[in-house]
């Protein structure tokens, strides 16, 4: 798992993505949260199953 705060003011909206090989877009929406200062928490589903 992989978290990365926003810098600066305090934000309590937060972004969980769920990361496969199958999803499309995800690096836009990170990069669009992240824009947003929205934290986001990424949850890598193929190297957790292991």
């Amino acid at each position: 798992m992989h978290r990365n705060a926003p810098k600066g003011g305090q934000n309590h909206t937060m972004l969980v993505i769920f990361k496969d090989k199958h999803v499309r877009g995800t690096k836009d929406i990170i990069k669009q949260a992240k824009e947003a200062s929205i934290f986001v928490w990424t949850v890598d589903l193929e190297n957790e199953a292991s």
